[in-house]
């Protein structure tokens, strides 16, 4: 999606990086002054994050918008992935604050709730943009995409294959089609100790963690990170 207006304002920051390849530290210190987006103005945004051991951490986040101050800390986590595929997958534990803020845009936005995306998705269906219309109706009427898992990554020339056709059958850009057929992955992990802990008590009143307390657990098995690929497209094309 491309913008009508080009990003204005004043990026600063530097940057660390040590360790290996295999296992990279970052450390990030950045501000952006004076930047409008769709939403709202950035008067600055100041940033202080380190990034190690499949986490990062956010020791500083401040924005101060027209709404007022807001600031954040704490991690973004996803063990075991790699630098590329860290974001989609990622567990966030962050602590917001909202300092002499009217932040009066996201109580309207909190009143939303399913029956106005449904509803808007039905005006949609009429859309002129052929992309928003096909996925809006398929909302609606329940016409669902084919999604195919695997264990590897989809091939690249059976990917291209795939929105050649719908291209083809839509009439429809090669960028549209980017939309209808996508190929990417999912991962998930039953525990980690980074995230939301799981604490046992004994009959002293003692907590410990789980995987101290279990001799039946397996931690390191339950906090391997499962990864899975995915190939999603109009079900039309569905393969026999």
């Amino acid at each position: 999606m491309e913008s009508e207006e080009p990003l204005a304002g004043m990026l600063t920051a530097d940057l660390v990086a040590g360790g290996d390849p295999n296992a990279p530290t970052v450390n990030v210190t950045g501000a952006l002054v004076e930047a409008p987006f769709a939403m709202a103005r950035v008067d600055t945004l100041q940033v202080v994050a380190e990034y190690h051991d499949g986490q990062v951490a956010f020791r500083k986040l401040d924005l101060l918008s027209e709404f007022g101050l807001l600031r954040a800390t704490g991690t973004v986590a996803n063990p075991g992935a790699a630098i590329d595929e860290f974001w989609p997958g990622a567990a966030l534990d962050l602590r917001l604050d909202f300092v002499e803020a009217d932040w009066a845009i996201l109580d309207q936005f909190a009143l939303l709730d399913d029956n106005d995306i449904l509803a808007s998705a039905k005006v949609w269906c009429n859309n002129s943009d052929r992309v928003l219309s096909m996925l809006a109706d398929g909302l609606v009427n329940r016409k669902l995409f084919s999604v195919e898992m695997n264990n590897e990554p989809f091939q690249s020339g059976r990917v291209s294959e795939i929105r050649r056709k719908v291209t083809d059958r839509l009439s429809i850009s090669n960028e549209e089609a980017e939309y209808l057929v996508i190929s990417d992955s999912i991962s998930n992990y039953a525990y980690s100790d980074m995230d939301d802990r799981i604490s046992i008590m004994d009959k002293n009143g003692n907590t410990r963690d789980i995987a101290e307390a279990s001799d039946i657990l397996n931690i390191s098995v339950l906090s391997k990170t499962v990864r899975k690929y995915f190939l999603c497209y109009p079900r039309f094309l569905k393969e026999k």
